[in-house]
């Protein structure tokens, strides 16, 4: 997904262009991508899930949440090789080990919950800076989600793997533009971000922090062009 709002007369804010996706969301997650989930805590303890204070995210964060929680849907479905054939709405992901510190677990933290910051904490994401390592590998955060069917009592563990990429100045970098221009604050070396989902996965497998990396190679359209069996225009 690249974190860009395709703001228009007819939807000319963030809140204009988000409301035509509402649908797709449960409240929760609805509610996740509008507001920061703080925990209300004090320094050496264990906080509970319900002591949660909220606030409203900002214009950036609200953008960058959608569209992380839209590709988390979208890497499900693909992965249970169905698509858009099953509605967005009828199911829920809550991330576990503390990105979303109310969903079902207790966590220990001191800063506002989110995707996106538990990406950039991980993989060190910076402004000017690439997304990958000095080797050429793209930076991975992983982590485990439950999935669960609105009308399900339970739900399946799976893996969500993200790779932040962007304009960090080499030839394949996202175009510079596709960040809003009133979004442009913040860190925004980083304008886009790719999601993987492999599972489901056992019980033993999902109480575990850390995963198997994925390996991924990155290809230019003439590369996809090729790979088809075509010549390159």
């Amino acid at each position: 997904v690249i974190f860009n709002a395709r703001l228009s007369n007819y939807r000319p804010t963030i809140d204009e262009f988000l409301k035509s996706f509402v649908g797709s969301f449960t409240p929760w997650e609805w509610e996740r991508i509008n507001r920061r989930h703080c925990p209300s805590w004090l320094p050496g303890l264990v906080i509970s899930s319900k002591r949660l204070s909220t606030r409203p995210r900002s214009d950036e964060s609200k953008l960058r949440e959608f569209f992380l929680r839209w590709s988390m849907k979208e890497a499900y479905t693909k992965a249970l090789g169905l698509g858009m054939n099953i509605n967005f709405h009828e199911f829920e992901t809550r991330l576990l080990h503390g990105v979303d510190v109310d969903a079902g677990e207790n966590a220990r933290t001191e800063q506002d919950e989110g995707v996106w910051s538990s990406i950039t904490k991980e993989v060190g994401v910076a402004n000017g800076s690439r997304g990958d390592d000095d080797d050429g590998q793209l930076r991975q955060f992983s982590v485990v989600g439950n999935v669960k069917r609105t009308k399900a009592l339970t739900g399946e563990f799976w893996e969500f793997i993200f790779f932040p990429l962007g304009r960090g100045g080499g030839q394949d970098s996202l175009a510079q533009d596709s960040m809003p221009s009133q979004l442009s604050g913040g860190d925004s070396s980083f304008n886009a971000c790719a999601c993987i989902c492999r599972g489901p996965l056992s019980k033993n497998a999902s109480e575990s922090s850390k995963m198997n990396p994925a390996a991924i190679e990155l290809l230019s359209v003439v590369d996809l062009v090729q790979f088809h069996g075509s010549n390159p225009l």
